[in-house]
């Protein structure tokens, strides 16, 4: 069982395939799913590297990219 965070966008596409707002096929195929994806990691990342959380840096997060990769990033397995 992986701990990773669900983003919104995996979250909202996940409910309108629940409630049949579109087709099941949309979280794969969709080329607006996949740029909303990227907007998302894009400002996940950006938000870490302008502020340390809680003033304190942890040196184990590198960057942004890491951090989106260790909370968010589904296909990557954790190292």
């Amino acid at each position: 069982m992986s701990n990773k965070k669900q983003s919104s966008v995996d979250w909202l596409v996940e409910q309108m395939i629940k409630y049949e707002l579109v087709p099941k096929e949309i979280h794969f195929d969709n080329i607006l799913f996949h740029q909303a994806k990227a907007m998302h990691q894009q400002e996940i990342e950006e938000a870490y590297d302008r502020k340390v959380i809680g003033d304190i840096q942890n040196w184990y997060i590198r960057n942004g990219k890491h951090y989106y990769e260790l909370h968010y990033d589904r296909t990557r397995n954790d190292k």
